[in-house]
């Protein structure tokens, strides 16, 4: 019996699968996937298992890692009220939506689907300026991944120039800082992302008590203390589609709006005419701001996002792209298995 039958027959069942609970229960997630084994528990006459057991034994059957037997798979069938023939279509028939994408269009969905293994929203990035500065690639976008491995790579380079210069400035003027020790340390940074909802003040060497105590606790948080220096950075967004961008020179920061919009007519478009990826709409969030609460809505589809610390001394300037992904994980895991 040939794998690759065998791989497709499990790949289109774990997808009708997934799509059907996606699709017919007010139940969202793991409680969906729930109600569905215990309809089909019901209709073999089985008492239900616990919970986790049940959700465990569907999530296999989506992701492929085990198959239903026989009597369960004709169960499953008369739950989605279709024939076992139809379990086994999507794949077999060709019938993915990606089947009509171009080669380049399948390369683009494969690496912005690298973001996707944990959210059904992802973001794409094109950088336009360093520290206020015109910044330019040859690589038409970043997922977040890649823009967060720029941004870490960029803005310590630059903090270690600036750490030299103060590091020099010093020495003039007698301090006590010198050695190779000293100097190696004091230019040793890492640039860390910060999770916490309040922004982090960064931390520079200066060996004395202080200094320590807070080094001390990023080492034991991070779980690492190869650096002596730390700058916390932050993904700041921005409505697009209004100017707000007051490091960018006008005329270029409006040039990279339209390079932005180029990039995302060539890259994107077919993947929202086939309904793979739709654009984020609009959402209504309450803010306050100095006692005052208001309604504000915020474009999510394309936005300004900048990769910045806390008093903008390194920001990185990008033009953001958001979607909605239409595909089940058993599919996103065929596409990034891909070999293009």
């Amino acid at each position: 019996m040939k794998t690759e039958f065998i791989e497709k027959c499990k790949t289109a069942l774990g997808t009708n699968i997934d799509n059907f609970i996606r699709s017919n229960y007010v139940e969202k997630g793991s409680k969906a996937r729930i109600k569905f084994v215990e309809q089909v528990n019901d209709f073999l006459g089985m008492s239900n298992e616990d919970e986790q057991v049940g959700y465990k034994k569907v999530s296999r059957w989506i992701s492929g890692e085990t198959f239903p037997d026989l009597i369960t798979i004709v169960a499953i069938s008369k739950v989605m009220d279709k024939g076992i023939d139809e379990l086994f279509s999507s794949e077999i028939d060709g019938l993915m939506p990606t089947a009509s994408l171009t080669h380049p269009e399948k390369k683009v969905l494969k690496n912005i689907l690298q973001d996707c293994w944990d959210k059904k929203t992802l973001t794409v990035y094109i950088p336009y300026a360093f520290r206020g500065k015109e910044f330019y690639t040859n690589k038409g976008y970043f997922t977040r991944e890649e823009i967060v491995a720029l941004y870490k790579q960029k803005a310590a380079d630059a903090c270690r120039v600036d750490r030299l210069e103060e590091y020099n400035a010093l020495q003039k003027n007698g301090s006590k800082l010198n050695g190779k020790t000293h100097f190696s340390r004091f230019c040793n940074v890492a640039f860390l992302e910060n999770h916490d909802s309040e922004s982090r003040e960064s931390i520079f060497y200066d060996n004395e008590e202080d200094y320590y105590a807070q080094i001390t606790n990023v080492w034991e948080e991070y779980g690492q203390n190869d650096f002596f220096n730390a700058v916390f950075f932050e993904e700041r967004v921005f409505d697009f589609h209004d100017y707000a961008d007051w490091r960018a020179e006008k005329a270029y920061y409006y040039q990279k709006k339209s390079h932005a919009k180029t990039i995302y007519a060539i890259c994107f478009s077919n993947l929202i005419k086939t309904g793979i990826i739709t654009p984020c709409k609009p959402r209504t969030d309450i803010v306050e701001f100095e006692n005052i609460i208001d309604e504000v809505t915020f474009n999510h589809d394309m936005n300004l996002t900048t990769f910045t610390d806390n008093d903008y001394d390194y920001p990185l300037d990008t033009i953001s792209f958001s979607f909605d992904v239409n595909l089940t994980i058993t599919q996103i895991r065929e596409i990034l298995n891909w070999n293009l």
